[in-house]
């Protein structure tokens, strides 16, 4: 998704040796740029998207300063904080990153930029089912974080797809608002025990394993889905007003995955200033091993970062 600001991009942008590049363009990325710039250092911003997940989330209500906005203006209100601080804004993939003296980050068009320290905030993916309709419905019952999504349906009844620990909490959560939640999963539940336990407390929970969601179907909005149990090959029409998609979410590390620490889930290891094990390559946002995926989290962490990015350059100097 692109919005159409009037950001500064140098025509001489090779030439630079910037003080620090960042990589990805969502709340953690931003809120870098931001910090960076305001103080004083020679920055870029390279992105061939905006906002990350932030930007196609139908509505955010648990971000400081806003009641309610949609994911898009959100979205929009960052890329012009960056177009008022005239922060260099590249357009473009990033195909790969080396460290030699300096770092070099090269574009999809062949060019090398050439940094002191680099902020990787590429962020990550939701996990997605692959089912007929889910992308058709995405944002219109189909949706991926319960504690952004899970207002929106309150006294209505919700599927939680997922057997993880972030599937079963999700399943509580939105057991406190919704009519009724039913878990489907494929195989057995893999969250801890004691998660397990309190979800099986709730009256108006139903659990539905060795299942999978065959199709969504809907008008405007989603209406029904097809379940089709694996353990006899049968399936069945059941009418549902929202799908919260709780699979687990791919970081997009695979730039940094030759540079950088990785955990087992292709997470980037970074320490509370968003440090990585190598010196000049910071991480923040999704991207990372840090435990809550929230919008607010990743801007204070792309800040927490700035802030330790910015006192590493003025001691070199």
């Amino acid at each position: 998704m692109q919005f159409n600001l009037n950001i500064n991009t140098p025509s001489d942008s090779e030439s630079i040796i910037y003080d620090s590049l960042i990589i990805g363009a969502g709340p953690a990325g931003v809120s870098a740029a931001v910090y960076l710039k305001r103080k004083g250092h020679t920055i870029a911003i390279i992105s061939d998207e905006e906002g990350g997940q932030v930007a196609t989330t139908s509505s955010v209500e648990n971000y400081p300063g806003f009641a309610s906005i949609s994911g898009f203006d959100l979205t929009q209100s960052f890329m012009q904080q960056l177009n008022k601080l005239a922060v260099t804004h590249i357009n473009s993939r990033v195909n790969g990153i080396t460290k030699n003296d300096l770092f070099e980050v090269t574009l999809d068009s062949g060019q090398v930029l050439q940094s002191h320290t680099v902020l990787y905030a590429a962020g990550a993916t939701r996990r997605k089912l692959g089912a007929p309709g889910e992308a058709q419905f995405a944002g219109r019952g189909v949706a991926y974080c319960s504690i952004c999504d899970g207002p929106f349906f309150a006294d209505r009844d919700v599927i939680v797809v997922g057997g993880g620990n972030s599937a079963v909490e999700s399943v509580i959560d939105l057991a406190k608002i919704a009519r009724h939640v039913t878990l489907v999963h494929r195989s057995t539940l893999k969250a801890d025990q004691v998660a397990i336990d309190q979800m099986m407390k709730l009256e108006n929970v139903t659990i539905r394993l060795s299942t999978v969601i065959d199709e969504i179907r809907g008008d405007q909005l989603v209406k029904d889905v097809i379940l089709r149990d694996t353990s006899n090959d049968t399936t069945e029409e059941m009418p549902i007003d929202g799908i919260f998609i709780d699979i687990g979410s791919l970081p997009r590390s695979e730039l940094a995955g030759q540079l950088v620490e990785l955990n087992g889930r292709k997470e980037i290891v970074v320490d509370a200033l968003g440090k990585t094990d190598l010196k000049g390559f910071y991480a923040a946002g999704d991207v990372t091993d840090e435990k809550y995926k929230q919008i607010v989290v990743a801007a204070g962490r792309g800040a927490s970062a700035a802030l330790a990015i910015s006192d590493e350059l003025n001691q070199r100097k």
